[in-house]
């Protein structure tokens, strides 16, 4: 197996003593479909961490398959393909993000192997084997722009990267901003993913004279030395980004001191993710690096659950997960649409403020 799979990180457990079993008697087996090296690894580390406690709060002794897809396309699908074709996993909780998910949907419906995405919000990936455990953004999109409405911000910059993600962003964003007549996109920029350098994008913003910046930037980096530019030229407009850069850790950790006043549409703070928080920190030594620990912590519960009542096809544990009416998980409380995506709660507007997030409006 090594010689066709040279890439790709494999792990597996399994009992000595005891197997979990679904009620036919056939025994459980599920994969984790992660980023664990690469860029994305701080979303892949903190899922796969919340995929291995789930398990191991089940008891018994759930066989598993992690596969590490490496940040790269071609290994998503490689690694997706190995998990259903090969090791025959009866779920898939995996892969983080847009840009690797286009790919594996069209695997997910190929095999009728249901896959969970932990951290998704596009809204036009999920099917009907192919569900996220993260609302869409576009409710904090709309709280975005009740908030810039009510500041009186009516002309805005929407700078945006060339990636899957952002892209759908974007698009979402062009589509809820014509509904508040007092708000104009006066100028739109796109950048490569990769890029490092907004220096001529700043220099005709500066020139737009904008109310406020609106970006949805591909990764924390280029995030980061937007706001670090942004300070060298001197430019002091209000920007605000996506709820997926606002909130990501590894943003603050890095850039804390070039993104301070960035504000974000968030999801209203849930009363179990603090307790989550100590929970994986009593478990790993260090809070979670992303939001994807506990909506995979919450996930592989629920598919668990699922296996052990007896359901023996990915259709019909997606059947049972659509009966959970208000599971209520670390995450948020566990309600899905019809189309496979969860349904949003109500958002509030963040800002960070001296290394903190802070909420300023809700």
């Amino acid at each position: 197996m090594k010689r066709f799979f040279p890439l790709l990180v494999l792990i597996f457990l399994t009992a000595c003593t005891l197997q979990d079993v679904s009620q036919d008697g056939e025994p459980i087996k599920i994969g984790g479909l992660f980023a664990l090296t690469g860029y994305a690894s701080f979303a892949g580390e903190a899922s796969r961490n919340g995929f291995l406690m789930a398990i191991e709060d089940a008891g018994g002794s759930t066989q598993y398959v992690v596969e590490d897809f490496q940040s790269d396309v071609k290994n998503a699908v490689t690694a997706a393909k190995k998990l259903t074709n090969i090791d025959g996993v009866s779920v898939v909780i995996g892969p983080e993000w847009k840009e690797f998910s286009v790919a594996i949907v069209p695997i997910a419906e190929a095999t009728t192997t249901l896959f969970i995405s932990p951290w998704m919000t596009g809204e036009d990936m999920v099917s009907d084997y192919f569900m996220t455990a993260t609302p869409s953004e576009r409710y904090q999109i709309k709280k975005t722009l009740e908030y810039m409405n009510q500041q009186g911000q009516k002309n805005i910059i929407l700078l945006y990267s060339q990636n899957a993600w952002s892209i759908g962003y974007a698009d979402i964003f062009k589509e809820e901003i014509k509904k508040f007549p007092t708000l104009n996109i006066v100028a739109e920029f796109t950048t490569q993913q990769d890029t490092n350098d907004y220096r001529t994008e700043i220099t005709k913003i500066q020139k737009t004279n904008p109310d406020a910046i609106f970006t949805a930037i591909a990764t924390d980096d280029g995030q980061g030395i937007f706001g670090k530019e942004l300070q060298e030229m001197g430019v002091d407009i209000p920007v605000y980004t996506a709820y997926s850069r606002g909130s990501s850790d590894v943003l603050l950790n890095k850039f804390s001191d070039v993104v301070e006043g960035v504000m974000y549409g968030a999801p209203s703070p849930y009363a179990k993710q603090d307790e989550f928080r100590e929970k994986y920190r009593k478990r790993f030594g260090k809070d979670p690096s992303a939001i994807s620990a506990a909506t995979t912590y919450d996930m592989t519960s629920i598919v668990l659950r699922a296996l052990k009542s007896g359901t023996k096809t990915s259709a019909d544990v997606r059947k049972y997960i659509e009966k959970q009416e208000a599971f209520e998980g670390y995450s948020n409380i566990i309600r899905f649409d019809k189309k496979g995506q969860l349904l949003p709660g109500t958002a509030v507007i963040e800002q960070i403020q001296n290394g903190q997030r802070v909420t300023i409006a809700e």
